[in-house]
């Protein structure tokens, strides 16, 4: 849009400082990043399209803080003589958009606001971090390092005991020591016997009267059975899970209860399961 005729009344102070101090238009629009068109407008009497109220006010101030001048003074003669914006013939005069009015919705306001809200939060940063406030930080901090340390060698502590059940007093490890367990299967003839099924591959050996007559794997499903004169010993893994059949007794797996059974003796009287 073509910029109207300058008006001759309007006062050059602004234009008048600037060229008494020496500086050119691109200086001060390099310094306060006031557009050069806005610029021109200002110290010429016309406006453009961007001097609207608040913009206009706005640059008045910056401009005039550079040049060294009063801003209320300045504001006070350029808005009583501030010229109106030229419209196109035939096109309606309506009025200034209240989104101008200082507000966030323009560039000014954000910058207006940000500034503010940086002001606030260096206050807020300096409270915290007075020397007082410091003070109590370090004494807070301190205490807090020392309860960690109280609470992690107690835990250490804690770990130890549980982890070495031999600190722990002779009479208490006497009143928990294990008994054998026994199951009855009196044997009916002279001799001792035992018949295995195996749920899973797994390995075992077999002693009878304390001599081995067998160690090795044996596959899932396997059936085998073994006699003794005084007593039968099996050892190996998943004792706990083997099918016995004991002195013509069908005893069946001892289960999870006995997991931990390392071996499994056979008498003439029944079943000891040995930890």
């Amino acid at each position: 849009m073509p910029e109207p005729t300058p008006q001759k009344t309007h006062n050059s102070l602004l234009k008048n400082t600037r060229e008494a101090k020496g500086l050119t238009l691109d200086i001060v629009h390099e310094a306060t990043k006031i557009p050069l068109d806005a610029l021109k407008a200002i110290e010429e009497g016309y406006s453009v399209r961007m001097l609207t109220p608040f913009y206009y006010r706005g640059f008045l101030k910056i401009y005039a803080e550079f040049l060294g001048l009063d801003p209320v003074e300045v504001l006070s003669i350029y808005e009583v003589q501030r010229p109106k914006p030229a419209l196109p013939a035939g096109r309606p005069v309506t009025a200034p958009s209240p989104r101008f009015d200082g507000s966030t919705g323009s560039p000014l306001g954000q910058s207006k606001r940000s500034h503010e809200m940086m002001e606030a939060a260096w206050e807020f940063f300096r409270q915290i971090f007075s020397p007082k406030n410091r003070s109590m930080m370090v004494r807070g901090t301190g205490i807090a390092l020392a309860l960690f340390v109280v609470l992690k060698v107690g835990g250490c502590a804690v770990n130890v005991f549980k982890k070495h059940p031999a600190i722990k007093p002779a009479v208490a490890s006497r009143l928990v020591a294990p008994k054998p367990q026994t199951i009855r299967a009196q044997s009916n003839g002279a001799k001792v016997t035992l018949a295995v099924r195996i749920p899973r591959n797994t390995w075992i050996r077999v002693k009878a009267d304390d001599k081995v007559v067998f160690q090795g794997r044996m596959k899932k499903g396997t059936v085998e059975s073994w006699s003794a004169q005084e007593q039968v010993e099996i050892s190996g893994k998943n004792i706990n899970e083997l099918d016995l059949e004991v002195n013509g007794r069908h005893i069946g797996p001892l289960g999870g209860s006995e997991r931990g059974a390392k071996r499994v003796v056979i008498t003439k009287e029944g079943l000891t399961v040995r930890k």
